[in-house]
């Protein structure tokens, strides 16, 4: 296999990939997804799996998460994705961030120590990025 790119209107950058996972009950859990090459987020979606009790609140935070063995890891973060109460069902929140290879896209929650979320990224390989094909 060897690594490529493809012209800007190749299906490999106009197709939407879907990552998903969960955010466990424990205060300040996260989901993350390690980017394999420059990927631009579009939506998250979160849905509540298990209702908090409402005593804490839990705000959700996008960050970009990067690791190097030399400096270490620097976690930024960059939007506000709301604010949980113990009613909410599902939350979608849009917009457009830019992640590199071994970047993470982290989705955390705040301090509420009993609800749990499902979460899912919609995300675009960025026209021009490397691909292994």
């Amino acid at each position: 296999m060897a690594t490529k790119n493809f012209a800007y209107d190749h299906p490999t950058y106009l197709v939407p990939q879907t990552v998903s996972g969960s955010i466990g009950a424990t205060a300040l859990s996260q989901f993350k997804f390690p980017c394999w090459t420059t990927m631009v987020l579009k939506s998250v979606q979160i849905a509540s799996v298990v209702k908090g009790t409402g005593a804490d609140t839990d705000a959700w935070v996008l960050q970009r998460i990067q690791r190097d063995a030399t400096l270490g890891t620097a976690t930024t973060s960059i939007a506000q994705l709301g604010t949980n109460t113990a009613a909410m069902v599902s939350r979608n929140v849009q917009g457009t961030y830019t992640f590199t290879q071994g970047e993470f896209i982290s989705v955390m929650k705040g301090t509420d120590g009993t609800s749990q979320y499902a979460v899912s990224l919609e995300v675009y390989v960025s026209p021009g990025a490397n691909v292994t094909g």
